[in-house]
């Protein structure tokens, strides 16, 4: 759950950022259809980059000695007698109820707007509808605004001029056509979903302003007299009831509607102001976005393992180096009959390969085919200085329940020593 809490408040915060970003920098401009895009890039950003992540490996240098705790026999045997009793009490838990509050307000928003497009059907329900390529006009005495949703466009020609009709239906077309209805639902949505944030409520009101801007501008284009059009947005004074998911005609931004319709149009250079989310979209990154993953490294305290491991002539040896970074393989004479695979190829004598060394991953000892299997960092896509090793030892009584176990360097180099020993 804390997880979720911390997306919704990554989510929120950038939401807020896009909105100011909008507000403060885009919407005086007449860039209406760049604005609409950018208002959805952003509510699309605002939730997919909290989940995305970096990483940033650190190398620490830890002790290969590890400590292990030793539980006494009798409290062993206190805590295995002792009885498991489950509580039955239920503590107050506040994460819990806030994530309740928030659940419930997301239900009771979806039923708001399930009843919305309830309302909607039953507007457009056995209303004779006229089909004009596209679009689907319906005609009727039900609403006093007119609206639309997707290819519908809903009036009422009873309370209006012929001459403002035509306004009308040119400007929901444009709504219609370029599927505002769309974004509409989306900013519902965001707005139900982050219900508890401001600005997603102003977002959603953005989205439907310049939603209407971008019809005003199709409309004024396709309309002779622009004067009678705007005269037409003045018709009705008072804000009229309306469904909230529609493209509604009148709205209380009519002052705002006329002042952008008669605005000259924004300079291209002003355009460059979208370019200033980057920044901030980049702090938000480096700041929330990456995750630091801490790599051990094991220390070399060991200073009389910088030769040959004082084993038998003829076995394969591994010995460390002094600065604890790679393990070479040294090969003598071949009198015990003792076999080294590296990399699913076996070795020969004197092989030159061998003299420089090589970094070892993996390392299988099978002591009953007197065979070393050795795995290195060019067949293996892990890094093999100072990381963890993967050991595998068959047949090894007193390590048989380690098998598949996690050894760090000189752990690995103490068993692999303790196995060429035993092989001489």
């Amino acid at each position: 759950m804390e997880q979720f809490f911390v997306y919704m408040a990554k989510a929120s915060g950038l939401i807020a950022l896009f909105y100011a970003a909008y507000h403060i920098f885009l919407r005086k401009e007449t860039f209406f259809v760049s604005n609409r895009w950018f208002l959805l890039s952003g509510l699309g950003t605002a939730l997919a980059l909290p989940l995305v992540f970096f990483k940033k490996i650190v190398w620490t240098t830890t002790s290969p000695i590890q400590e292990v705790s030793v539980i006494d026999a009798n409290q062993l045997q206190q805590l295995q007698e002792t009885p498991f009793t489950l509580s039955n009490t239920i503590s107050f838990s506040w994460p819990n109820l806030i994530f309740g509050v928030y659940i419930a307000g997301v239900l009771f928003l979806t039923i708001k707007l399930l009843l919305n497009i309830i309302q909607l059907k039953q507007i457009i329900k056995n209303q004779s509808v006229i089909k004009e390529g596209q679009y689907k006009l319906i005609d009727t005495p039900r609403v006093n605004a007119p609206f639309s949703f997707f290819n519908y466009i809903v009036y009422n020609s009873a309370i209006l001029q012929p001459n403002e009709l035509e306004s009308i239906i040119c400007h929901e077309k444009a709504h219609s056509r370029q599927y505002h209805s769309a974004d509409m639902l989306i900013g519902q949505l965001t707005a139900i979903f982050f219900w508890f944030n401001p600005f997603a409520w102003l977002y959603k009101s953005s989205i439907s302003q310049n939603l209407e801007f971008i019809a005003d501008a199709v409309a004024t284009k396709q309309i002779n007299d622009s004067t009678d059009y705007q005269k037409t947005l003045l018709k009705v004074t008072l804000q009229l009831q309306y469904i909230s998911i529609t493209n509604n005609f009148y709205q209380s931004l009519i002052k705002k509607r006329i002042v952008m319709m008669n605005k000259n149009k924004s300079s291209k250079a002003n355009a460059a102001k979208y370019s200033l989310i980057i920044p901030a979209l980049a702090a938000f990154m480096l700041l929330f976005q990456v995750k630091t993953i801490a790599q051990s490294k094991a220390a070399n305290n060991i200073s009389n393992l910088t030769t040959t491991v004082p084993v038998t002539e003829a076995a394969k040896v591994l010995i460390y180096d002094m600065y604890g970074k790679q393990w070479y393989a040294n090969q003598a004479d071949s009198q015990n009959n003792i076999t080294v695979i590296i990399d699913g190829r076996k070795v020969k004598n004197n092989d030159t390969n061998l003299k420089e060394g090589i970094d070892i991953v993996a390392v299988n000892v099978l002591k009953e085919k007197n065979t070393l299997e050795i795995t290195t960092k060019k067949a293996s896509k892990n890094e093999a200085s100072g990381k963890s090793f993967t050991i595998t030892i068959d047949t090894m009584p007193e390590l048989k329940f380690m098998s598949f176990n996690k050894y760090n360097v000189e752990q690995l180099k103490s068993l692999v020593t303790q196995e060429l020993k035993e092989l001489k």
